[in-house]
């Protein structure tokens, strides 16, 4: 009896523990023990079983009481870090980078919760093997329906419908209901200009440097019970304009989308499938493809990684010719510094400088950056000054972030860089309404207003503007006139009014406050009104979801072909611009090949082993490029050694190539490897090959 007692309390216990950790209410006690003492039942009925059926049941129910538990787990942390349980940025933010910074932040907390399930596991077996009270089959089988039941309302239940809500398909929008969003002004048009059809004319443009803030109110810049917490910041908005910054994004990738692209961001399982894929309102006009056509050069530059929620691969959908996030620093000699996620802002500042100086020497040019310091903890890097007031990490994070950019706008204007650039200074969303930021801040950690400065010159109306908003604002800045229609931004220079409503996807901004949307209905009878209700703001996040995937690419899987004609050249446009061209069967594809995290064609890439990997069928698996040096040999010998799948490698030499001296100028090679050895190879080629035969060798 005494062991059957044991037990109970070590299923019970781990759970009472995860519980505490967020604020313990009566009903989750509750459903924690109810919980405990129906898996309790279930292990002891279950010794009443004979034969295969007892360990895998036994397996089963541990198997489901961890998973419990670590969801427990899961959510109890998320309202610590974000203030919110699962909901859709938590599902948008499931993938394997996700693990891999959940691993490096927290390997002694996932460390120990693996060594937890060892040894419960050991300890569950060892008081089943002398539990030999049965226990009524009626009694197990209730407490396998009140196990069913109670998870419903558990954590696991919770999971699982928001999960299911994520992944739910939207119906399409009556055309009657879009233009009453029009006439509301809250959006412009769904006639989004696609991309193939933007036109730019920039008869003077100015060069744009923009930088985002991580998790930065306008309020904390405001902050009396820390007195000079961000002296710079202060000093600058003296000198530069401020705007009135109303956040339209919750997380980094929403908020990168929404200044760029105009546009909100429904966070539901297409677009971040979509977004990762690098398909995400590919055809949609977003800022980085209008600068891209008037001619700017584009660099990006951030600390974590480029994989993460597909920054990347957005980035390199619009525009943006240099990209470079965690992968290109640490390629490049950056060391990781100990507790620190990703490159430190100190260093992030300091590339920041240099490649400005090096773009200024041929603008127009668009340099992008995105701090990581004040992300929750907050990280604090050598060279800054710890803040007098106060031992908590994140404000000292706040006091280094300031005076980081603060270092940085002094040393561009000493550069003079600012006299032909537009600098704006904006958060990319607001800090987390977890329990901490408001015992740090209070009511501000619920303000939604978010820094933006500029040292634009001219006069910027009043009015307040969107992070939706930027994109369209800026590009006037910048003296850019272009046809693109953005689907909610409006450029802050042309309002005349603020008619304009704004929009996010939990609340809306009336005035200058956040506002719940009420309960209603929205049948063809009823009308909207401002602000909208649930029912109608739901339908406006459908109609925003669909133009996002009607932009949006969806792309069957490329293939080869068994006979391929093979065509390297390259293609001038009337701006002088030399773009490289890679056909196979009349299809480019040399814009899929990438070093360091960007194009080829933007750093001029002339000469290289282009590789294609594909499987049996021919299908492309990916593309890899390597150049024509040791090093680069070298590695694609590791790749060919180490797998089964089909290899085409072109190899390009270019006249100016030195790299092979065996290669004619201005040639290419041809090799077929299949299961780690070389099937043919047609070396000294002429840059037009016709009927290469994949086929006669597999």
């Amino acid at each position: 009896m005494n062991k059957q007692f044991f037990m109970l309390l070590a299923l019970l216990l781990p759970l009472l523990g995860v519980q505490v950790l967020h604020h313990p209410t009566l009903n989750a006690i509750i459903i924690h023990a109810s919980v405990s003492l129906c898996l309790w039942v279930l292990f002891i009925g279950n010794q009443q079983l004979n034969g295969w059926i007892r360990p895998m049941n036994k397996a089963l129910l541990i198997g489901f009481y961890f998973i419990y538990l670590f969801i427990t787990l899961f959510e109890s942390t998320l309202y610590d870090f974000t203030g919110k349980g699962f909901n859709n940025e938590v599902y948008f933010h499931i993938e394997i980078e996700s693990l891999r910074i959940a691993f490096t932040q927290y390997p002694i907390e996932l460390f120990g919760f693996f060594i937890l399930v060892f040894c419960y596991s050991w300890l569950i077996n060892f008081l089943l093997k002398t539990t030999t009270k049965p226990i009524k089959k009626p009694m197990v089988f209730g407490a396998l329906v009140m196990l069913c039941l109670l998870t419903i309302y558990s954590p696991v239940g919770r999971f699982a419908s928001g999960l299911y809500e994520y992944n739910k398909q939207y119906a399409i929008i009556d055309q009657s209901l879009i233009q009453q969003y029009i006439d509301l002004n809250i959006i412009n048009s769904i006639e989004i200009t696609p991309n193939q059809l933007l036109k730019t004319h920039a008869p003077e443009p100015k060069n744009l440097i923009l930088v985002y803030l991580e998790s930065f109110n306008e309020g904390l810049m405001l902050q009396t019970q820390y007195p000079d917490l961000t002296p710079n910041l202060n000093r600058i908005a003296d000198e530069f304009q401020v705007l009135t910054h109303l956040s339209s994004a919750y997380i980094t990738i929403e908020g990168i989308i929404s200044s760029q692209c105009g546009t909100m961001l429904p966070m539901t399982a297409d677009n971040n499938t979509f977004l990762n894929s690098g398909q995400l309102m590919s055809h949609m006009p977003c800022m980085g493809d209008i600068l891209k056509q008037a001619g700017y050069t584009q660099y990006y530059l951030g600390g974590a990684s480029m994989a993460f929620a597909g920054k990347g691969r957005f980035l390199e959908e619009h525009g943006y010719d240099y990209i470079w996030g965690s992968e290109h620093w640490f390629s490049h000699g950056f060391k990781r510094q100990k507790g620190v996620w990703g490159l430190s802002d100190t260093e992030l500042f300091e590339n920041a400088l240099s490649t400005i100086k090096t773009a200024a020497q041929t603008p127009p040019y668009n340099v992008t950056l995105l701090t990581l310091g004040t992300h929750l903890p907050g990280y604090s890097y050598p060279g800054c000054e710890s803040y007098a007031y106060s031992d908590e990490p994140f404000i000292d994070a706040i006091h280094c972030t300031d005076q980081l950019l603060g270092k940085f706008i002094d040393a561009l204007k000493a550069e003079k860089l600012l006299d032909e650039a537009i600098l704006m200074v904006l958060a990319d969303h607001g800090i987390f309404q977890t329990d901490k930021m408001e015992a740090l801040f209070g009511d501000m950690a619920k303000d939604r207003r978010l820094i933006a400065l500029t040292n634009y010159q001219d006069f910027i109306p009043k009015w307040p503007l969107a992070t939706y908003d930027i994109a369209p604002t800026l590009l006037d800045m910048l003296g850019i006139q272009h046809n693109a229609v953005f689907l909610y931004g409006q450029s802050l220079l042309r309002k005349l009014d603020d008619s304009q409503r704004y929009v996010t996807r939990y609340f809306d901004w009336n005035g200058l406050k956040l506002t719940h949307n009420s309960q209603g209905t929205c049948d063809k009878t009823d009308s909207i009104s401002w602000p909208l209700n649930d029912c109608f703001k739901n339908q406006l996040l459908k109609l925003t979801s669909q133009i996002l995937e009607k932009h949006s690419t969806q792309e069957t899987p490329e293939a080869l072909s068994c006979d391929v004609d093979l065509i390297a050249t390259k293609q001038v446009s009337e701006t002088n611009q030399e773009t490289r061209i890679l056909s196979l069967n009349k299809i480019n594809h040399f814009e899929h090949f990438y070093l360091n995290g960007y194009n080829l064609n933007s750093v001029r890439i002339k000469s290289g082993s282009f590789v294609f990997e594909s499987d049996s069928n021919l299908n492309i698996i990916k593309h890899w490029f390597f150049r024509l040096d040791e090093t680069g040999m070298a590695h694609q010998r590791t790749l060919f050694n180490n797998s089964q799948s089909y290899f085409l490698a072109v190899s390009l030499f270019n006249s100016e190539d030195k790299t092979n001296s065996k290669a004619e100028p201005n040639t290419l090679s041809v090799q077929l490897h299949q299961n780690q050895q070389v099937i043919w190879t047609l070396d000294n080629q002429e840059l037009n090959v016709s009927n290469l035969n994949l086929c006669g060798s597999m």
